[in-house]
């Protein structure tokens, strides 16, 4: 659903590469309320929308144009979350159009990625944060190739 990524590899000034984001949170032993997952997207990358238009997580996603941050409000987490059942997703679309200034670069995609909620048997806020997410994109056997993660000038 929602078609498929576009752009070109490596990614060159000017032109918008679109990559797919699966946002999962997983709980813990205890169960989890009030959570929140935040992504800060890097300069000159933007938030395109949900994969699949009909993604009713979408109506819990908010995106600041200013901030850069997507802010996903999901509620309860019941306990076992991620381990005795499939993790929370949001997969959504991002577009990344470099400018002169990232020429040579593995740019960054996701700048910063946490997820907040109150333990609800030892009432406290628990937290996570996990790396930045560049060009490596370690996780895609497709892009593998260091030349294919550096930021080329215009053709």
């Amino acid at each position: 659903p929602g078609g498929s990524n576009s752009g070109p590899i490596p990614p060159e000034v000017g032109q918008q590469t679109t990559f797919t984001v699966i946002l999962g949170v997983t709980g813990g032993t205890n169960g989890l309320e009030d959570v929140v997952a935040r992504v800060v997207l890097a300069p000159g990358v933007e938030y395109i929308g949900p994969v699949d238009p009909l993604d009713i997580t979408a109506n819990a996603v908010r995106v600041d144009q200013v901030t850069h941050e997507l802010s996903w409000d999901i509620g309860a987490l019941p306990p076992g979350v991620g381990v005795l059942s499939d993790p929370k997703e949001y997969a959504f679309r991002i577009g990344l159009t470099p400018t002169e200034g990232m020429v040579g670069t593995i740019p960054v995609l996701l700048e910063t990625i946490t997820a907040a909620g109150r333990d609800t048997f030892i009432d406290r806020i628990l937290d996570a944060t996990d790396d930045f997410v560049d060009l490596t994109l370690r996780d895609d056997r497709l892009l593998n190739k260091s030349s294919d993660q550096k930021v080329i000038p215009a053709q």
